[in-house]
């Protein structure tokens, strides 16, 4: 029974040695497996770009696929589990840029460890974006905007009196405007209340002054003044002498 029991053992190893020995683990990636949320995008527009990877080995693997444009990164990582013989999808924002963009995917971070890392990086995917017409033509041509401007003497139509009316027409809405009784009377208005507010506040009597007149005038009032002091001063002095006077002669007729 024993022995039995070892050859069955040694036999059911065998069995199992080529599975656990040639147990496979392969994740892989191509160009076909990385598309567009649109194949025609314009510069300036934000697309998606998704990434395709396949497990075909017997092995569950959990990784990351980093996507680049011209070998640099566009986005963080991004994360992937697959089953054996399934593909899993993941997918960045890009904002389109003009020129060559060479986009590719690569598979990093396997675990476990992919025995075939030859078809983890897919071939680069060339989008060539050009600039559109509209902005080319700006920029090339870009100058600043130049103002309208007025006709030119050249533009307007050459008359004998410079006007677009009949030369009688003309003259008389020329006439009218000389003689327009609503402008007269608009004049004669402003006169009056003019001729009104000098009588009011006098402004006629304000006449400029004379600085030879003031001077003269100021001389001659001097001079009535010191005839006037003069003669203030005689009355003054006869007044003592009279003063004077009277009480010598009334000393000596009590003598």
């Amino acid at each position: 029974m024993n022995s039995f029991l070892k050859y069955f053992l040694a036999t059911l190893i065998l069995f199992l040695c080529p599975i656990l020995v040639f147990a496979k683990i392969d994740v892989s990636i191509s160009e076909t497996d990385i598309t567009f949320s649109k194949e025609a995008p314009t510069v300036g527009e934000t697309i998606k770009i998704y990434a395709r990877v396949f497990n075909t080995g017997d092995t569950d693997v959990v990784a990351f696929v980093d996507f680049l444009n011209n070998g640099k990164e566009m986005a963080l990582p991004q994360q992937i589990s697959i089953r054996p013989n399934t593909y899993d999808d993941v997918f960045v924002d890009w904002k389109v840029t003009a020129g060559i963009n060479n986009i590719s995917a690569k598979i990093v971070g396997i675990n476990p460890t992919d025995e075939n890392v030859k078809n983890n990086v897919s071939e680069k995917k060339e989008l060539v974006i050009s600039t559109p017409v509209s902005v080319q033509q700006t920029k090339s041509t870009e100058e600043p905007a130049k103002p309208t401007l007025s006709p030119t003497v050249t533009d307007i139509p050459s008359t004998s009196n410079s006007s677009f009316l009949p030369a009688d027409i003309q003259q008389g809405l020329d006439n009218f405007a000389e003689s327009n009784p609503i402008k007269n009377g608009i004049k004669t208005i402003n006169q009056n209340i003019t001729d009104q507010a000098k009588k009011w506040f006098h402004l006629d009597l304000v006449k400029p002054i004379d600085s030879s007149k003031l001077t003269s005038n100021f001389s001659g009032a001097l001079k009535d003044i010191n005839n006037y002091i003069y003669a203030g001063l005689g009355v003054v002095f006869l007044t003592v002498l009279y003063l004077f006077w009277r009480g010598f002669k009334g000393r000596d007729e009590e003598s």
